[in-house]
């Protein structure tokens, strides 16, 4: 039983130190992807194309 218990501990660990790594690089696509839109908007509205 406590065999079955550890195992089941270390995949569980796995998978959540997995998922957290997916969820930074992820996260940090996202953000950048962000920044360089904003960066494009702004642009944008300084030279008044939205008006």
């Amino acid at each position: 039983m406590n065999t079955s218990i550890s195992t089941f501990m270390k995949v569980a660990l796995t998978v959540t130190v997995i998922v957290a790594c997916l969820f930074m690089v992820g996260y940090k696509l996202v953000d950048d992807e962000t920044d360089a839109y904003k960066d494009i908007v702004e642009a944008q509205k300084s030279h008044e194309i939205f008006d």
